[in-house]
């Protein structure tokens, strides 16, 4: 779906005092109620001391000095309207000022007030690679579109945002009408689309080409827009006439890279990655070949790279891909060009012979993807494609320099050029190799046009885009909830939402929308729940050797409370305590003496606890009236508990002859008695002092669910008959009883009800089946929640893209709507089932355990029935796959068993048995078909890979790239070299149990027998390849299968017997982006680092994409040392960088400087050229860096980085200033907070050894010091000691070096090698000039410098706290020696010195931003 976001009356700035801009997105922001110990402090704290935080999550929380709450801020929110699934990478908030900036990886930055406002003041694209760039014909307006599904348009003026649209696909190109009332936008997959530009609604869309649009244009009249693709056409359609297809400029021998028209809208010239310039006659697209026709011809435009006009933009030597983008301006006689090097160049037009003279422009950090001029040529705009930054440049047509040379004379390359670069040196630059790969970038450039230069060299067409780094997968919806073992597992919300779990996942349903939202904090099969008596929050137990109690937030989705170290095997019951208001909480243990324990939940402390009882204990309640009462039942059980103190003290229920001793099965507090439901269908009344005083009669079987109606006005039962009765408050009369709905796969089978519990009008019952029913004051049912009964399920299908089918052994046969995520229908099966295939979605083969299957037809497009077609047993033991041969008509079925054949029949002829698979060792796991249905892929428990060929059967050998060649129908083997990279180290053949590899044949997807999907790129060859892991269910997962569109993944997991859906975040162009990590890292073929296999306890893809980032890559040639190397070799003049580019401040001058000795000017002319000043940056780095935006002292200016400039942003204006010092991606910043060095600031880069960190003044902009000689490939943090004269700065070299300068000195004053695992931040205590601490990949250290060295004392962590070595990612401090580390589970770690004290939940995702206002300590 499109989402469109309009900006009336744009107006970026923001006053550093009063929030007013029309501009703004006010966020209210959520409340917490705070604990009152130590005396009242109200909900804010006053700008005083405190700390923020920033994770994963989006949200930026405020907390006091002891971690309590007071405010978080969620950036995800409608009104902050961030970018989709916005993540915090930066805090900042100024001493004695109550704003706080926040930046995120997207690329915003938000001011957040304590007036409860969240305003976005710098907004810009996304991570993606940033090509589509178009001028409003006749306003100071642009639109940009970019990789990241955005199309943005901006305000040249007012210097921001105007509208936004989110866009089903990425986008490469995109134009405005003449008249500026239209926007074309062409995108990846070859479609493109017509937008008004007013409010970005459609106008029309159409999809005529399979691969990328990289360029659109409409033609001066308006009539007709050329769309240009990467299958080398350009397609004319008539705007008038609805946007018919009315002709086809082909001929290219390679994709297409630009096109422009002519004034007269007559002819067409377009651009190729072959070096091919044609032209065509328009609207046909006839090709016009004719020279003299071709030279009478105007253009409106001019923006392809090629033809004689422009020859001279191309040094000598150079590669035809080197220059992405030209503008010229006719008026001026100028054009600009963009190119692979970061530069924008200005030329004279007409440019005639190679090696021109220009002026070069630097700032971008990446390749230049597009430069456009404005309508009244006043400005010019570029775009940075991995830098994802958009330049505005001031375009300045009269100024005066001199040139350096003659007007006749002219070299390889222009000596009289801005930077000091002379014939040799371009050519040696256009020589090296750029391969951007990293983090932030989602194609490899050099790669891709290495790729398309040897397609274009064969005539072939371009490859398709290389993939981003955001494939992965969302959970998107759980079919399923477990009843078969459980009890009382399901309430109500205040607000509706129904609160149950299956698997590890606690899920809150919305029955209104129909959708679902997941708490993921369990690592295994969740057992009990309990609701807490006043607010939205809920209590989970699981099963684990050291089991958790998890409390956690039913609005929010994240963990409250982790209580730990209480209970071993699992925790079968828990429940909230109601007197006190829910302060404390029971559990009861799975260990041998079921302990009970008593917890203060909120501190995680426990009070007491005592053995249970020998036998299994079903359910503990507290009295809702004496907070210091419990009760338990279970197994011939029943116990009233007292708590005293920190004891706890029971006695066993008294039954007199009033009734037997039986199994207790479920229990209730009343007005002053208990009540118990038995294993006989009777429930047991008791009083207050543990006597039995009367039995009632209230099931036929066992009652399993018994619920008190609020202020015990009535009573709500559940049992084994499949009746759910309501009674009055007395328990003496039923008022009424409703007979569930029996399970609809079996009518003969009554549904036996587990939990009840009634609310908003409505009882709510769940069953042992699976299900989730709500029953209606009238009696009629309406089931909410599908899923399986208990058993495994192995069976599932995927038909198209909306249906799935699965099968189980609780032998039933479900038929699942994926859109619509709700059970079609269910059937009966006669047997328990372990595979599954669909035909056509007419036709179902069923595997059984009983070594025999049976064909289906779904009836009537299945409404009606399941119709037993044929149904064969010739094998003795189960059917363990089972598949269609491809084609309309699935002539053969391919039937594997564990007696290690596959038997291949001909559907047609009644399932007669056409041949036998022979050969295997072990029993048949997986089975795949090729396209013509002639081979067959067969896997085995020997971990075989055998191919036979349909339909005798007969046994062939192929070669690896034999098997490559083959195009098969489906890949779902696990065994093969495609396959090899899938397997964890030391694991057993059978661990990893299903593989399903996606349409596009870019991405695998696997279930293991650790409950984790593995999304890996497609094909995993070599060992230990790279992947991304996903949990939720709480088994082994059995089996996966992708939808028909690769939108979707569908996963069953066995004992937990959910079915859940996942979304793919990415399209098939996102599928190698493990594999890039692969590359960029070593070889492919040999991975470093396998998730799995971390010591670490989690893991999560953003931390390790950067952590992985392969900064060595990401190098532009020193234009410092060209420079120097200038000097030394005593050219005429050296020619100083002016007002922006690389390595100068901009205070600088920018005139040529000639050597002293020959007279100035002789021999040479002065006459006027033109001038680019850069006038505004859109864009920050958030990606890859943290800690990286900073309010300056007197809070009217912030400080911020992009692409290889440094930006002064004043809050209230939305001008910028930039420092342009640095030659490359600057990746850290930092300000002093001492007052002596106010405002003074440190930035590193990546870079050539030796790279550099610059300290700088940002309010002259001039450079303080430049520190060399201590890193190499670049510096990833920087931070001011306490006093301002000390800096400390990590690099990204091998040993990641942590280095103490004095940088008013330039020098050293300590050099320490940290490690191979990457450092991400390092920071001094505010009130220390020799104590600092680092924090990274499972590593937190604490440092003193001793003179010339650094002495080094490693985290700590005592045995008692139960606490995982964790990735840190960022750091904060507190007095008393206290230190805080945000991990990447969204925990704060709490240091005292270097020993870890407590842990604090702060986001439910990694922490990847902490700042502390407590500046002195």
């Amino acid at each position: 779906m499109r989402r469109t976001e309009h900006v009336h009356g744009p107006q970026p700035s923001v006053p550093a005092v009063s929030h007013r801009s029309a501009m703004s997105h006010h966020a209210n922001c959520r409340r917490y109620s705070l604990s009152t110990r130590g005396g009242g402090r109200g909900g804010e704290d006053g700008g005083g001391g405190g700390f923020v935080t920033g994770g994963k999550d989006g949200t930026v929380r405020l907390l006091h000095p002891d971690l309590t709450p007071v405010m978080t801020f969620d950036l995800r929110s409608e009104a902050a309207a961030a970018a989709p699934g916005a993540i915090v990478k930066s805090v900042w908030r100024g001493r004695g000022d109550r704003r706080v900036l926040a930046g995120t990886q997207q690329g915003e930055v938000f001011l957040l007030s304590s007036a409860d406002k969240v305003t976005c003041v710098v907004r810009g694209h996304a991570e993606g690679e940033l090509w589509g760039l178009a001028c409003h014909p006749t306003s100071h307006v642009f639109a940009t579109a970019s990789d990241d599904r955005t199309l943005l348009q901006f305000s040249i003026q007012e210097r921001g945002l105007l509208s936004k649209l989110t866009l089903e696909q990425k986008a490469r190109s995109v134009a405005y009408s003449p008249d500026g009332s239209l926007l074309a936008v062409g995108l990846d997959n070859g479609s493109f689309t017509v937008l008004r530009s007013r409010d970005l609604g459609e106008e029309f869309g159409a999809r005529d080409r399979a691969e990328v649009v990289h360029e659109v244009k409409f033609s001066p009249d308006g009539q007709h827009l050329a769309v240009g693709s990467n299958d080398n056409f350009v397609d004319i359609y008539s705007v008038s006439g609805g946007y018919k297809r009315v002709g086809t400029c082909s001929g290219s021998s390679s994709f297409i890279t630009h096109v422009d028209w002519s004034v007269c809208s007559k002819y067409l010239s377009t651009n190729s990655g072959a070096a091919e310039r044609l032209f065509y006659r328009m609207p046909a697209g006839k090709r016009l070949t004719n020279k003299e026709e071709i030279d009478n011809i105007s253009w409106f435009t001019w923006t392809g790279v090629l033809g004689r006009e422009v020859a001279g933009i191309w040094p000598k030597y150079t590669d035809t891909n080197d220059i992405n983008a030209v503008d010229v301006n006719f008026e001026d006689g100028v054009c600009v060009t963009g190119d692979d090097f970061g530069t924008v160049k200005l030329f004279k037009f007409p440019a005639l012979k190679k090696g021109a003279k220009f002026k070069r422009y630097t700032g971008h950090s990446a390749h230049v993807t597009n430069v456009r001029f404005t309508h009244d040529r006043a400005r010019l705009i570029s775009t940075g494609g991995a830098d994802h930054a958009v330049f505005q440049w001031r375009y300045q047509s009269q100024s005066t320099c001199s040139l350096g040379q003659s007007e006749g004379e002219l070299s390889d390359d222009s000596s009289g050029s801005d930077v000091a670069q002379v014939d040799s040196d371009v050519e040696r630059e256009t020589e090296v190799t750029y391969d951007r790969a990293g983090l932030a970038k989602p194609a490899v450039v050099h790669a891709i046009k290495e790729e398309a230069k040897e397609a274009a060299g064969r005539g072939e067409k371009r490859p398709p885009p290389r993939p981003d780094t955001a494939a992965g997968l969302d959970l998107a919806f759980v079919f399923g909830y477990r009843g078969y073992d459980c009890r009382n597992n399901l309430f109500y919300l205040d607000s509706g939402e129904i609160v149950y779990h299956v698997a590890a996942l606690g899920i809150v349903y919305d029955k209104g929308i129909h959708a679902q939202r997941f708490y993921r904090g369990h690592s295994d099969d969740i057992l009990c729940l309990a609701r807490h008596p006043s607010k939205p929050l809920a209590a989970t137990g699981q099963v684990g050797k050291r089991a958790a109690v998890h409390v956690w937030d039913c609005t929010r989705m994240v963990a409250v409370s982790i209580l730990g170290d209480g209970h071993e095997r699992g925790v079968c019951a828990v429940d909230f305590s109601a007197g006190d208001g829910g302060r404390r909480l029971a559990s009861v243990g799975l260990d041998d003496h079921h302990t009970v324990v008593v917890w203060e939940w909120r501190r995680g402390e426990r009070l007491a606890s005592v053995r249970g009882h020998k036998d299994k204990i079903f359910v503990i309640k507290w009295d809702r009236s004496n907070h210091d009462k419990l009760v338990t039942v279970g197994v011939r059980h029943i116990k009233f508990l007292q708590l005293a103190g920190g004891s706890l003290t029971g006695r066993r229920g008294t039954f007199g002859s009033v009734g037997k001793l039986q199994t207790m099965l479920c229990c209730v507090f009343g007005a002053g008695q208990v009540l118990t439901g038995a294993e006989s269908g009777d429930v047991y009344d008791w009083r207050d002092d543990g006597v039995l005083s009367r039995v009632v009669k209230a099931h036929t079987g066992p009652c399993f669910a018994i619920f008190a109606v609020s202020n015990a006005e009535g009573f709500v039962t559940g049992g084994k008959d499949g009746r759910v009765c309501l009674w009055d408050a007395a328990f003496e009369k039923c008022l009424k009883s409703y007979s569930v709905t029996p399970d609809p796969s079996d009518v003969t089978r009554p549904a036996v009800v587990r939990a009840v519990t009634i609310g908003h009008g409505c009882i709510l019952a769940g069953t042992r089946s699976g299900h989730v029913l709500e029953i209606s004051k009238d009696g009629s049912t309406t089931v909410l929640v599908h899923g399986h009964a208990e058993g495994e399920v192995w069976g599932l299908a995927v038909d198209g893209e909306q249906t799935c089918v699965t099968v189980s052994d609780d032998r039933s046969l479900k038929v699942w709507n994926l859109r619509t995520r709700t059970l079609d229908h269910s059937f009966p099966l006669p047997l328990p089932a372990r595979c599954v295939d669909i035909s056509g979605g007419k036709y179902l083969a069923v595997g059984f355990n009983n070594g025999s299957f049976t064909v289906f037809k779904l009836e009537d497009g299945r409404r009606r029935g399941l119709e037993e077609v044929v149904s064969v047993h010739h094998r003795r033991e189960h059917i363990s796959d089972i598949k269609f041969s491809p084609g309309p008509e699935s002539k053969y079925l391919a039937v594997g068993s564990h007696d290690n054949f596959v038997d291949i029949y001909h559907v047609a002829r009644g399932a007669e048995r056409v041949g036998v698979c022979r050969g295997a060792s072990s029993y048949v796991t997986h089975i795949d078909w090729d396209t013509q249905g002639k081979l067959l892929m067969v896997n085995s428990g020997a971990r075989e890979q055998l191919f036979f060929e349909a339909p005798r059967g007969k046994r062939h050998a192929l070669s690896h790239g034999d098997i490559d060649r083959v195009q098969w129908a489906t890949l779902t083997c696990v065994v093969g070299h495609s396959f090899q990279g899938v397997w964890p180290p030391r694991c057993d053949v059978t661990d990893v149990n299903a593989a399903s590899v996606s349409p596009d044949r870019a991405l695998i997807v696997t279930g293991d027998d650790f409950g984790f999907l593995k999304l890996f790129s497609f094909p995993a060859k070599g060992r230990l390849a790279k992947f991304k892991q996903y949990n939720g269910h709480s088994a082994h997962v059995t089996n996966v299968r992708w939808t028909a569109d690769g939108s979707h993944v569908v996963s069953t997991g066995g004992a937990d017997t959910a079915v859940i859906l996942w979304t793919n975040r990415s399209s098939s162009v996102a599928a190698a982006a493990l594999l890039d990590e692969q590359t960029a890292n070593g070889s492919a073929a040999d991975s470093d680092v396998s998730f799995s296999d971390s010591e670490e306890e989690g893991y999560d893809s953003d931390v390790d994409r950067e952590r992985l980032t392969n900064y060595e890559a990401k190098i532009y040639p020193p234009s410092r040392e060209l420079v120097d190397r200038l000097k030394s070799a005593n050219q005429d003049e050296v020619v100083v960088p002016p007002v922006v580019g690389r390595g100068v401040s901009s205070s600088r001058p920018s005139p040529v400087v000639a050597r002293s000795g020959g007279p100035e000017g002789k021999g040479r002319r002065r006459r006027p050229v033109t001038d680019l000043e850069l006038h505004h940056v859109i864009g920050y780095r958030g990606a890859d860096t943290r800690s990286n935006v900073h309010l300056l002292t007197d809070g009217s200016q912030m400080v911020l980085h992009a692409a290889a400039l440094c930006i002064v942003h004043t809050l209230s204006t939305g001008a910028q200033r930039f420092f342009t010092g640095h030659s490359d991606d600057v990746t850290c910043l930092a300000v002093s907070q001492a007052p002596k060095f106010s405002n003074v600031c440190a930035s590193g880069q990546v870079g050539a050894q030796p790279a550099a960190v610059l300290v700088w003044d940002a309010a002259s902009l001039e450079t303080l010091a430049i520190l060399k000689g201590g890193h190499s490939r670049g510096a990833c943090s920087v931070d001011f000691s306490s006093s301002g004269r000390y800096l400390v700065s990590v690099g990204l070299d091998n040993s990641h070096t942590l280095v103490v300068w004095k940088w008013q000195e330039g020098s050293k004053v300590a050099q320490e090698a940290t490690g191979p695992n990457r450092i991400f931040v390092a920071q001094f205590r505010p009130d220390s000039d020799t104590v600092l601490v680092t924090a990274g990949i499972r590593h937190v250290g604490f440092w003193t410098v001793s003179g010339s060295a650094i002495v080094r004392r490693s985290g700590r962590i005592p045995h008692t706290l139960h606490a995982s070595k964790q990735t840190m990612l960022s750091i904060a401090f507190g007095p008393d020696e206290l230190t805080f580390t945000g991990a990447m589970s969204g925990d704060v770690y709490v240091w005292k010195r270097n020993v870890l004290s407590r842990t604090v939940k702060a986001h439910s995702g990694p922490v990847f931003a902490l700042f502390t206002t407590l500046r002195d300590g």
